[in-house]
């Protein structure tokens, strides 16, 4: 089989993975691509080296990992995979994140509830007294 051919049963390869995937196995989690910003989506992973969909209420989007920490990107606006330019690398300050160097896309998907704690806003002093006060923050948990 020559190089072409070994490409294209790749690509039919993860095309029937994707097909087989079911709704039972998404998992609800917390997302973000640089077009959408921050939703709620389903995640699913795609095969033994870190590909994953995630379809939100706009898009579906498709990171598909070629090697450890680089991928190519795809979305899916309805009808067709559409292929989001130049390569994808795994970010090493937030790994449940794949970015674009290039044209400064990113998608991200982060499992689990919310991760919130207390965050100081402000601090107001007058005279001897200070008053602090803060807000709750919240995170997407990215320990799953």
């Amino acid at each position: 089989m020559d190089r072409r051919s070994n490409g294209v049963a790749a690509l039919l390869g993860a095309g029937l993975l994707l097909l087989g995937q079911t709704a039972a196995d998404a998992r609800p989690a917390q997302c973000f691509a640089t077009d959408d910003g921050h939703f709620a989506c389903d995640f699913r992973t795609t095969d033994s080296a870190g590909s994953f969909t995630i379809v939100g209420p706009e898009a579906t989007y498709i990171v598909l990992v070629d090697s450890p920490g680089r991928a190519f990107g795809f979305v899916n606006l309805g009808n067709r995979n559409i292929p989001l330019a130049g390569p994808f690398v795994r970010e090493r300050a937030d790994p449940a994140c794949w970015a674009n160097a290039e044209t400064g896309t990113r998608i991200c998907a982060w499992g689990g509830r919310p991760r919130c704690h207390r965050q100081s806003m402000a601090v107001i002093r007058s005279g001897d007294t200070q008053q602090v006060f803060s807000a709750r923050k919240c995170q997407p948990d990215r320990s799953s």
